[in-house]
């Protein structure tokens, strides 16, 4: 983790004290540029778990807390995963309700996967902007 974030109450929130798993991005052209492989399990009091049984407004919230906390702190790509398209475009609704979405649209680029072909040059036009400067794509994990 950036030694930066340290200090930050959002980030301490975000990255308790446990052992983080790196990855190396595809989209980043060097190891001073890795990506964090960890998911946020909980934003304030709200678990994020996306099982169907937990998936109310108040999960939908603190997804779009953790994306916007996380976007304002890690530099160029953001992906998150989600399970279903379904559940991307409840998500998708509720950020845009919220105002995050364009909260967050004025920092970064925002990519939003699609099914079929579309997808996959959505996920190209993703992996130039983070390349670029500040990207988020919301896709899904199938």
């Amino acid at each position: 983790v950036d030694p930066s974030l340290h200090g930050s109450s959002m980030a301490e929130s975000l990255y308790p004290q446990r052992h983080l798993q790196v990855c190396q991005a595809p989209h980043h052209p060097s190891l001073e540029q890795m990506c964090i492989a960890r998911a946020v399990g909980v934003v304030g009091t709200i678990t994020l778990d996306s099982r169907l049984r937990y998936r109310g407004e108040a999960y939908l919230h603190g997804v779009g807390e953790a994306i916007a906390a996380l976007s304002a702190v890690v530099p160029n790509g953001v992906v998150v995963f989600l399970p279903s398209y379904a559940l991307l475009s409840s998500l998708l609704s509720s950020l845009h309700a919220s105002g995050r979405f364009a909260a967050i649209q004025r920092e970064r680029q925002v990519f939003v996967e699609e099914r079929g072909e579309v997808g996959s040059r959505v996920i190209a036009s993703y992996r130039s902007a983070a390349v670029a400067g500040q990207a988020l794509l919301l896709a899904v994990m199938r």
